[in-house]
Protein backbone atom coordinates (compact mmCIF):
# COMPACT_ATOMS: atom_id res chain seq x y z
CA UNK A 1 0.00 0.00 0.00
CA UNK A 2 2.73 2.45 0.92
CA UNK A 3 4.76 3.33 -2.14
CA UNK A 4 8.00 3.85 -0.21
CA UNK A 5 9.82 0.48 -0.40
CA UNK A 6 9.76 -2.45 1.98
CA UNK A 7 13.45 -2.63 2.96
CA UNK A 8 13.52 0.83 4.53
CA UNK A 9 13.73 1.27 8.28
CA UNK A 10 10.38 2.01 9.92
CA UNK A 11 9.12 3.62 13.11
CA UNK A 12 5.88 2.18 14.43
CA UNK A 13 5.02 0.52 11.12
CA UNK A 14 5.67 3.64 9.03
CA UNK A 15 8.73 4.06 6.81
CA UNK A 16 11.10 6.86 7.76
CA UNK A 17 11.29 8.04 4.13
CA UNK A 18 7.50 8.36 4.08
CA UNK A 19 7.56 10.53 7.20
CA UNK A 20 10.33 12.70 5.73
CA UNK A 21 8.43 13.03 2.44
CA UNK A 22 5.34 14.15 4.34
CA UNK A 23 7.46 16.74 6.14
CA UNK A 24 8.43 18.05 2.69
CA UNK A 25 4.73 18.31 1.75
CA UNK A 26 4.75 15.45 -0.77
CA UNK A 27 1.07 15.02 -1.66
CA UNK A 28 1.58 11.36 -2.59
CA UNK A 29 3.30 10.63 0.73
CA UNK A 30 0.55 12.46 2.62
CA UNK A 31 -2.12 10.45 0.80
CA UNK A 32 -0.27 7.22 1.57
CA UNK A 33 -0.04 8.13 5.25
CA UNK A 34 -3.69 9.23 5.31
CA UNK A 35 -4.80 5.89 3.80
CA UNK A 36 -2.49 3.91 6.08
CA UNK A 37 -3.94 5.39 9.28
CA UNK A 38 -7.59 5.59 8.19
CA UNK A 39 -8.55 2.02 9.24
CA UNK A 40 -6.39 2.26 12.36
CA UNK A 41 -7.86 5.50 13.73
CA UNK A 42 -11.49 5.20 12.67
CA UNK A 43 -12.43 2.83 15.52
CA UNK A 44 -10.99 5.29 18.06
CA UNK A 45 -13.10 8.14 16.64
CA UNK A 46 -16.23 5.96 16.35
CA UNK A 47 -16.14 5.41 20.11
CA UNK A 48 -17.07 9.06 20.54
CA UNK A 49 -19.51 9.74 17.70
CA UNK A 50 -21.83 7.79 15.42
CA UNK A 51 -22.27 10.56 12.85
CA UNK A 52 -20.33 9.68 9.67
CA UNK A 53 -19.84 13.35 8.73
CA UNK A 54 -18.40 14.11 12.17
CA UNK A 55 -16.13 11.06 11.98
CA UNK A 56 -14.66 12.17 8.66
CA UNK A 57 -14.40 15.78 9.77
CA UNK A 58 -12.54 14.80 12.95
CA UNK A 59 -10.22 12.42 11.06
CA UNK A 60 -9.49 15.00 8.35
CA UNK A 61 -8.80 17.70 10.93
CA UNK A 62 -6.58 15.33 12.90
CA UNK A 63 -4.56 14.30 9.86
CA UNK A 64 -4.22 17.94 8.79
CA UNK A 65 -2.72 18.61 12.22
CA UNK A 66 -0.41 15.61 11.75
CA UNK A 67 0.80 17.01 8.42
CA UNK A 68 1.33 20.51 9.82
CA UNK A 69 3.15 19.21 12.92
CA UNK A 70 5.08 16.35 11.31
CA UNK A 71 8.24 18.47 11.16
CA UNK A 72 8.15 18.50 14.97
CA UNK A 73 8.34 14.69 15.13
CA UNK A 74 11.85 13.83 16.38
CA UNK A 75 12.04 10.22 15.06
CA UNK A 76 12.21 8.91 18.60
CA UNK A 77 9.43 6.76 19.94
CA UNK A 78 6.60 5.12 18.09
CA UNK A 79 5.33 7.23 15.18
CA UNK A 80 1.93 5.53 15.18
CA UNK A 81 1.45 6.45 18.85
CA UNK A 82 2.44 10.05 18.05
CA UNK A 83 -0.13 10.21 15.23
CA UNK A 84 -2.83 8.71 17.47
CA UNK A 85 -2.07 11.32 20.14
CA UNK A 86 -2.33 14.20 17.63
CA UNK A 87 -5.61 12.86 16.21
CA UNK A 88 -7.02 12.24 19.69
CA UNK A 89 -6.16 15.81 20.68
CA UNK A 90 -8.02 16.96 17.57
CA UNK A 91 -10.99 14.80 18.63
CA UNK A 92 -10.91 16.31 22.12
CA UNK A 93 -10.77 19.83 20.71
CA UNK A 94 -13.74 19.11 18.46
CA UNK A 95 -15.92 18.07 21.40
CA UNK A 96 -14.56 20.83 23.62
CA UNK A 97 -15.71 23.40 21.04
CA UNK A 98 -19.13 21.75 20.80
CA UNK A 99 -19.48 21.52 24.58
CA UNK A 100 -20.99 24.98 24.77
CA UNK A 101 -23.63 23.99 22.21
CA UNK A 102 -24.83 20.89 24.06
CA UNK A 103 -28.26 20.91 25.65
CA UNK A 104 -29.50 18.20 27.99
CA UNK A 105 -32.92 17.47 29.39
CA UNK A 106 -33.44 17.14 33.11
CA UNK A 107 -34.92 13.81 34.06
CA UNK A 108 -37.10 12.97 37.01
CA UNK A 109 -35.47 10.92 39.73
CA UNK A 110 -36.00 7.16 39.35
CA UNK A 111 -35.31 4.18 41.56
CA UNK A 112 -32.37 2.43 39.87
CA UNK A 113 -32.64 -0.66 42.09
CA UNK A 114 -35.91 -1.75 40.49
CA UNK A 115 -34.23 -2.81 37.25
CA UNK A 116 -31.17 -4.52 38.68
CA UNK A 117 -32.40 -8.05 37.98
CA UNK A 118 -33.12 -7.16 34.35
CA UNK A 119 -29.50 -6.13 33.78
CA UNK A 120 -28.35 -9.69 34.36
CA UNK A 121 -30.42 -10.85 31.38
CA UNK A 122 -29.08 -8.22 29.00
CA UNK A 123 -26.36 -8.72 26.45
CA UNK A 124 -23.57 -6.23 25.80
CA UNK A 125 -25.14 -5.46 22.39
CA UNK A 126 -28.41 -4.52 24.13
CA UNK A 127 -26.55 -2.05 26.33
CA UNK A 128 -24.76 -0.52 23.35
CA UNK A 129 -28.11 -0.07 21.56
CA UNK A 130 -29.49 1.67 24.63
CA UNK A 131 -26.52 4.03 24.64
CA UNK A 132 -27.62 5.21 21.19
CA UNK A 133 -30.78 6.77 22.62
CA UNK A 134 -29.14 8.92 25.31
CA UNK A 135 -27.55 12.27 24.46
CA UNK A 136 -24.25 11.80 22.62
CA UNK A 137 -22.10 13.68 25.13
CA UNK A 138 -23.44 11.65 28.07
CA UNK A 139 -23.01 8.46 26.07
CA UNK A 140 -19.37 9.28 25.24
CA UNK A 141 -18.51 10.09 28.85
CA UNK A 142 -20.39 7.03 30.14
CA UNK A 143 -18.44 4.79 27.72
CA UNK A 144 -15.13 6.40 28.70
CA UNK A 145 -15.86 5.89 32.40
CA UNK A 146 -17.57 2.49 32.51
CA UNK A 147 -16.25 0.66 29.45
CA UNK A 148 -12.81 2.16 28.83
CA UNK A 149 -11.98 2.68 32.51
CA UNK A 150 -11.00 6.36 32.46
CA UNK A 151 -11.25 8.18 35.78
CA UNK A 152 -13.38 11.32 36.04
CA UNK A 153 -10.16 13.34 36.31
CA UNK A 154 -8.79 11.82 33.08
CA UNK A 155 -12.10 12.43 31.29
CA UNK A 156 -12.15 16.04 32.46
CA UNK A 157 -8.62 16.60 31.16
CA UNK A 158 -9.23 14.90 27.80
CA UNK A 159 -12.55 16.64 27.08
CA UNK A 160 -11.89 19.99 28.75
CA UNK A 161 -14.72 19.71 31.28
CA UNK A 162 -14.80 19.72 35.06
CA UNK A 163 -14.71 16.52 37.14
CA UNK A 164 -18.19 17.38 38.41
CA UNK A 165 -19.53 17.64 34.86
CA UNK A 166 -18.06 14.23 34.06
CA UNK A 167 -19.76 12.73 37.13
CA UNK A 168 -23.03 14.41 36.20
CA UNK A 169 -22.96 12.94 32.67
CA UNK A 170 -22.29 9.43 34.03
CA UNK A 171 -25.13 9.83 36.54
CA UNK A 172 -27.53 11.10 33.86
CA UNK A 173 -26.53 8.34 31.45
CA UNK A 174 -27.18 5.70 34.14
CA UNK A 175 -30.49 7.33 34.96
CA UNK A 176 -31.61 7.33 31.32
CA UNK A 177 -30.42 3.77 30.80
CA UNK A 178 -32.40 2.61 33.82
CA UNK A 179 -35.47 4.48 32.51
CA UNK A 180 -35.13 2.77 29.15
CA UNK A 181 -34.64 -0.62 30.76
CA UNK A 182 -37.68 -0.09 32.98
CA UNK A 183 -39.82 0.93 30.00
CA UNK A 184 -38.67 -2.06 27.92
CA UNK A 185 -38.17 -4.61 30.68
CA UNK A 186 -40.41 -7.19 29.02
CA UNK A 187 -38.02 -7.49 26.08
CA UNK A 188 -35.03 -8.15 28.36
CA UNK A 189 -36.57 -10.67 30.76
Amino acid sequence: MLSFGIKQKDIGGVKIDLIKACAKNSRQAQEDLYRYFFPKLLPMIKRYTRDEDEILSIYNDGMLRVFTKIKLYSFTGNFEAWVKKVVFNSLSNYFRKRNTEARYQQLEHINPGSSANILSGMYYSDLVKLLDIIPRRSSVIFKMYTIEGFSHKEISEKLGISVGTSKWHVFKAKEELMNSIELNKDSYE
